[in-house]
């Protein structure tokens, strides 16, 4: 989970980087589903404790001097075992500081993708890449900074309620509603669900293409098991529904294929009627 990976879209050099790990409860990552049947798919994900081990990681595209990030990480509100937040020293092993990103491309607001996008330790949350434009949809925005989000975790509220505002306020924030590019050859792909406004990020060029699912998919299980939805998954019928539609596309487009929650990459196989899933790099 701590290497770094890369490839190439056509020109866009793509690179998996590791924002380290975090362990959860079964119950959280498979709520509902038998233990019988869950424990066939944990594989190397569960731990001797009996928790689900789960990557953190976030994707850097470079197309020609531009540098864009796909999302944050935990950044400094990883808890005290440290296992996670680790991005700043993965793009500091690529020689890259964090005012060289150029843009930072968030799937959604959930702390362990935008707690990276500031520095704590002072009187007030700071940008951490004060160069860098943020640029997510307008709907997962709007959701986090209204009273439509009063149900959501209040751990989650609370981040969110320092995160966003501290990049609004700097005026780094872009807001998209349509399907533009967002950075050269770079656009969302709405894949509501898992949040109300989730999407995820489609890249292509001279005929290639990947897709990085966020967290339309958060374990392996998931391919062969769409229908398993995570206690995190706010729309959980949504959720569903956007996961399969990525999958078919991702398989139908032979896409090389990345989650947040995944670790690495792979290709996404549509054997008769079950997605599987073919790890590479």
């Amino acid at each position: 989970m701590d290497t770094q990976d890369s490839f190439l879209i056509g020109s866009i050099e793509c690179t998996v980087l590791s924002d380290g790990w975090s362990d959860y409860s079964p119950e959280a990552i498979f709520p509902g589903v038998p233990e019988e049947q869950w424990r066939r798919f944990a594989g190397s994900t569960l731990t001797e404790e009996g928790m689900i081990r789960l990557a953190y990681q976030t994707l850097l595209l470079r197309s020609g001097e531009r540098l864009a990030l796909v999302d944050a990480g935990l950044g400094d509100f990883g808890g005290p075992d440290g296992s996670a937040g680790k991005l700043p020293g993965s793009l500091e092993g690529l020689g890259i500081g964090p005012d060289d990103i150029d843009v930072v491309l968030v799937s959604h607001a959930h702390p362990d993708h935008i707690g990276g996008l500031v520095r704590l330790g002072g009187p007030a949350p700071v940008p951490a890449f004060r160069n860098a434009r943020v640029v997510m949809r307008r709907d997962e925005f709007g959701f986090w900074t209204s009273d439509a989000s009063a149900s959501m975790m209040e751990v989650m509220r609370e981040v969110t309620g320092m995160v966003l505002p501290a990049i609004d306020h700097a005026q780094l924030l872009d807001l998209v509603d349509d399907d533009r590019e967002v950075f050269p050859g770079v656009r969302f792909e709405p894949a509501p669900g898992h949040t109300p406004g989730h999407a995820a990020v489609l890249v292509s060029d001279d005929d290639q293409g990947a897709i990085y699912l966020a967290d339309a998919l958060i374990h392996t299980s998931q391919f062969e098991n769409p229908e398993w939805t995570a206690a995190f998954d706010a729309l959980p019928e949504v959720t569903v529904e956007s996961r399969r539609r990525l999958l078919e596309l991702a398989a139908s487009r032979d896409l090389t294929t990345m989650a947040f929650h995944v670790a690495g990459r792979g290709r996404v196989r549509l054997r008769g009627a079950v997605f599987g899933w073919d790890p590479e790099g």
